[in-house]
């Protein structure tokens, strides 16, 4: 397939003169769920307003790329990132399977190509450092996929919490389920080989990075779950804010809704975890009451904060500025899960007969010693 000719986006100036500033062609590695729902509508829309133009699809699976040819019916499509600088792309949305994303930017970095890829980052922090460096070396943007820190609710956490108001964090309890209800494209997810880990490293790397951004000096006191030769579908992680406590509980199979609850000596602050703008802050200190302000744009779903990353990292090619998430921000919340699969003990199962609970300590030594 011809590629897309790059086209001029006409822009007024703060002097009311014209500037034509050329779109950011992207090209798209891995067309899996989270680019079908989540990215895909928001570069429609960056398209549609003359910022963006999608000039190629990657995936391994020709029924993949056919699915997201539809809706980017000029994008070239290809099997392998062989071909890819051809297209002559700025940016690279890597969408790929986890295992993947570490090769496949250092490879489209040395191709002198931008790089947004998706949560996590990578799966070792050893990786993690070398797409860095190798972002530092081509001089490139590396920006990372952890969208929630553009919702507005989590940016008041972070504020409420830096302003100090609210006094001395006491303890905190936070529960997350990411249940088995997200649409799967293909069986990447659950193939040790490309995503080497369970509800910890997709669900979780989201919960990490947000408490190594609202608490800088947060570290792991233990960890458990119950992976017994596959990926974990529940992990609690007892982790510590200077001496308060505050416990961490993942799962793909508990129904109940997901809750931040964080206690502080002044009062709490509460969220669902889920909603962009809606959290309660109680407090019971002294002098004039707590006043909260929304940072930026009230969003109202998910999709516009993918859609507002995807502006940031776009802003950030074109100024050569650093993004919002760089892979530096990644790289506390990697290396926090990389400690706790270190620490992983078997999840307590009091529901196990002696004889399941002996199996399951087998099973679980098995994949901690591999």
């Amino acid at each position: 397939m011809d590629n897309v000719p790059q086209r001029a986006l006409t822009l007024p100036n703060a002097d009311g003169t014209k500037v034509n500033r050329p779109r950011v062609r992207v090209v798209i590695v891995g067309c899996g769920a989270v680019v079908e729902r989540l990215h895909a509508p928001a570069l429609t829309a960056l398209a549609k307003a003359g910022e963006i133009e999608v000039v190629a699809l990657c995936d391994p699976d020709a029924g993949r790329l056919a699915a997201l040819a539809a809706t980017f019916p000029r994008a070239a499509t290809l099997t392998s990132l062989a071909n890819v600088a051809a297209t002559e792309p700025d940016l690279a949305l890597v969408a790929s399977p986890a295992g993947l994303h570490a090769e496949q930017s250092i490879a489209l970095l040395g191709a002198g190509i931008h790089v947004l890829c998706e949560k996590p980052m990578a799966v070792s922090t050893a990786d993690a450092e070398r797409m860095i460096a190798a972002a530092a070396g081509a001089r490139r943007v590396l920006a990372v996929g952890l969208f929630r820190r553009f919702l507005s609710s989590t940016q008041l956490v972070r504020g409420v919490i830096a302003g100090g108001r609210l006094g001395a964090f006491e303890s905190g309890a936070i529960v997350e389920t990411g249940g088995f209800h997200w649409p799967f494209r293909t069986t990447s997810a659950f193939l040790p080989a490309l995503t080497p880990g369970g509800i910890l490293l997709d669900v979780g790397v989201h919960v990490l990075d947000l408490l190594t951004w609202w608490f800088p000096e947060i570290r792991l006191r233990a960890y458990e779950d119950d992976a017994m030769g596959g990926a974990e579908a529940t992990a609690v992680a007892s982790l510590q804010v200077a001496h308060a406590p505050l416990t961490v509980q993942l799962s793909r199979d508990w129904p109940v809704a997901c809750r931040y609850d964080l206690r502080f000596e002044h009062g709490r602050i509460g969220w669902d975890g889920v909603d962009p703008m809606n959290i309660q802050v109680e407090y019971n200190g002294p002098g004039a009451r707590l006043r909260l302000a929304a940072v930026g744009a009230a969003l109202q779903s998910w999709g516009d904060c993918f859609r507002l990353q995807l502006e940031d990292v776009i802003a950030a090619v074109r100024s050569g500025s650093a993004p919002a998430v760089g892979a530096s921000d990644a790289l506390r919340s990697l290396s926090l899960i990389e400690q706790c699969y270190k620490a992983r003990t078997l999840l307590h199962s009091p529901w196990f007969t002696d004889l399941e609970l002996a199996a399951a300590h087998d099973a679980a030594g098995e994949r901690m010693a591999s």
